[in-house]
């Protein structure tokens, strides 16, 4: 009986180790979206991680959680993009570690240069 349980024991654990250092992790990201001369909270800004999205609330802040992936290794490379309309999107690379929360801070905007198209063809006339 001893000896089944010491085969047994031998047999299994390699698979064991293997299981727990393939687990999935979840990585939860935080931070909030301003404008980046006023400091105003920018709400409804989109925030996109590896195709995860969300948006910011009515002060700006936002949380975000990743997908448990499987892997082998304790650092997760993403790509991190920040847009509202009338802003020049913000893009980072970024290098997390596994099951952990990120606090991203804050996260600020630069208004984009306006651009006024006047269209003349179908411009409205008064007569």
């Amino acid at each position: 009986m001893v000896r089944l349980l010491v085969v047994t024991t031998l047999i299994l654990t390699p698979f064991e180790c293997t299981a727990q250092s393939a687990r999935a992790h979840e990585i939860a990201l935080r931070g909030r979206v301003i404008d980046a001369e006023t400091k105003e909270p920018l709400t409804l800004s989109g925030i996109v991680v590896n195709n995860v999205q969300t948006i910011a609330d009515t002060d700006g802040r936002f949380e975000l959680r990743l997908p448990r992936q499987k892997s082998l290794v304790n650092e997760v490379h993403v790509r991190l993009a920040v847009m509202r309309i009338g802003y020049q999107p913000l893009r980072q690379d970024l290098s997390l570690r596994a099951d952990s929360t990120v606090d991203l801070g804050t996260l600020k905007l630069q208004r984009s240069p306006v651009q006024v198209f006047v269209d003349p063809v179908n411009s409205v006339r008064h007569r």
